[in-house]
């Protein structure tokens, strides 16, 4: 951001919230410290359309608090650039609660929640006015409320991605201020912008940590018995399968088994390239699960890759501790894809010898049979 735009923003952070003064007129914090004010003058009935700018803004902070806005966005080009306010006029029932900005303004510093975080930190402070009660009071700005709206304002920065330097840069920028009756000092409000900033970094680490320590082996291994316990080979009761299996690995990052599992049944729908990126995942967490290799070979088998479907099933064929005939069978059709018709003819019978009258391992030989003759 440009410097001169951040002094400028720096400059406008002391913010006033003040009660409504009589009929037709507005509660509301600005930055201009207008007290007189009526609620036409302000902004003619909030008629115009909120600017994108902003509210993208606004809407990105609500939604990393996990809440939904209780306030109405709104361009108001009669004010000189933001402000929260509540709406008690014409006799309504329920006030109305505002955050009006002048687009022009938003404009003129290319707001974006990547690089002008002086200006996202702007609409924080205000987003915590409403937050926190203060457009409801009719005391008007006190320093305790602008020292909580930028402690939350340093908390929602950090959570959206912005450096310590990034979200004091505003603050920093501004002229010193030793405090007055509404506002505290610059040096306190630059504490209060660091506090919520370290506290957000201070709960990111903390729920890195119990989230890295954390065993869910118990639930997913529900979810893996629960697939394994669906009977069915029809497409939905496959579907339903692989959709508990990605529960189990939801649960168990390195559940090696489960990878695997999907895999077979993603291979079943046809699935390669799903099932030899379930398979190459279930070797790395378990380099010795040899079934792993089986499966991510006739993956590559169904993508057209018999070479190295054939090296898969020989490293499964050459050890796992029992002879399994659909290896031999596997690796008996890449070998016919090949044309190395004796090769295929040698692992098709290996099947036949450990399945005896197996239908398609029979026909795969008349195949191949076939072809050589």
């Amino acid at each position: 951001m440009h410097s001169k735009y951040i002094i400028f923003i720096a400059s406008l952070l002391l913010i006033r919230c003040f009660p409504a003064q009589e009929p037709g007129h507005v509660d509301f914090c600005d930055y201009s410290g207008n007290t007189t004010v009526k609620l036409h003058d302000l902004c003619i009935k909030y008629e115009y359309s909120p600017p994108e700018e902003s509210e993208k803004i606004i809407d990105e902070i609500m939604s990393r608090l996990s809440l939904s806005p209780n306030f109405i966005v709104k361009d108001c080009p009669n004010i000189a650039n933001a402000c929260a306010l509540i709406d008690r006029t014409d006799n309504a029932v329920d006030t109305v609660r505002y955050i009006l900005v002048n687009h022009e303004f938003l404009k003129r510093i290319n707001l974006n929640a990547k690089t002008d975080w002086a200006a996202v930190s702007v609409l924080a402070h205000e987003i915590a006015h409403h937050l926190n009660g203060h457009t409801l009071s009719d005391k008007g700005s006190q320093p305790n409320k602008e020292l909580a709206c930028d402690e939350f304002s340093g908390f929602v920065l950090k959570t959206l991605g912005a450096s310590l330097e990034e979200s004091l840069a505003g603050m920093v920028s501004m002229p010193q201020s030793a405090g007055s009756v509404t506002h505290p000092s610059t040096k306190k409000r630059i504490s209060a912008i660091e506090k919520g900033w370290r506290n957000a970094d201070l709960v990111q680490v903390k729920y890195k940590a119990l989230n890295e320590k954390a065993d869910y082996s118990s639930i997913a291994k529900k979810w893996f018995h629960r697939a394994f316990h669906i009977n069915g080979n029809s497409r939905e009761e496959i579907i339903e399968k692989i959709a508990c299996y990605t529960k189990a690995i939801e649960y168990k990052h390195d559940f090696s088994v489960a990878y695997r599992n999907r895999a077979k049944y993603y291979n079943e729908l046809k699935l390669y390239k799903q099932a030899l990126t379930d398979a190459h995942s279930a070797i790395q967490n378990n380099p010795g699960l040899w079934a792993a290799y089986s499966e991510k070979g006739l993956a590559y088998l169904g993508l057209g890759e018999s070479r190295q479907a054939i090296t898969l099933f020989t490293t499964a064929i050459d050890n796992k501790p029992v002879e399994d005939p659909y290896d031999f069978l596997a690796r008996g059709t890449a070998y016919l894809t090949l044309r190395n018709y004796e090769a295929s003819a040698n692992d098709l019978l290996k099947a036949l010898e450990l399945k005896p009258g197996w239908k398609i391992a029979t026909d795969r030989l008349q195949e191949v049979n076939f072809h050589s003759h």
